[in-house]
């Protein structure tokens, strides 16, 4: 999803163009759904250039606005950013593939970034109709 290089004016895709095209993209593929999701929660990447790079458009017929796109993860797991940010993107792309995500990454998450990974999990088990993550104070 990058400008059209015939055209240097054309516009860079926004974030919401590239949410759109990817939850199109992924629609109909649950893992990939929450990957996209999860990607889409911690709201880190999408707005990256670098991580825009990595987003592949597919063969799109629906007229404008209809975008499909799907991400180059062997590609994406080659950008530098903060520790947290790659083990939400390292979680996506296991989601993705339908590989397992390690528990022990967690750790190293803060309490925004556990939540959406959360999240994620609840999703992918199916029960995201019965389940939640509920906020908690730390003063309660």
């Amino acid at each position: 999803m990058t400008a059209d290089d015939e055209n240097p004016a054309a516009a860079v895709p926004t974030e919401a163009d590239v949410t759109r095209a990817l939850v199109r993209g992924a629609a109909g593929h649950a893992p990939s759904e929450v990957a996209i999701a999860l990607l889409a929660s911690h709201g880190y990447w999408f707005g990256r250039a670098d991580f825009v790079a990595c987003v592949r458009d597919s063969d799109d017929s629906g007229g404008p606005g209809a975008a499909r796109g799907s991400i180059d993860w062997k590609k994406a797991m080659g950008l530098s950013a903060p520790t947290r940010a790659l083990l939400i993107l390292h979680a996506a792309a296991n989601l993705a593939a339908g590989q397992p995500v390690q528990l022990s990454w967690l750790s190293g998450l803060g309490f925004d970034e556990t939540r959406v990974l959360l999240d994620a999990f609840i999703k992918m088990s199916g029960h995201g109709d019965r389940l939640r993550i509920a906020s908690v104070s730390e003063h309660d």
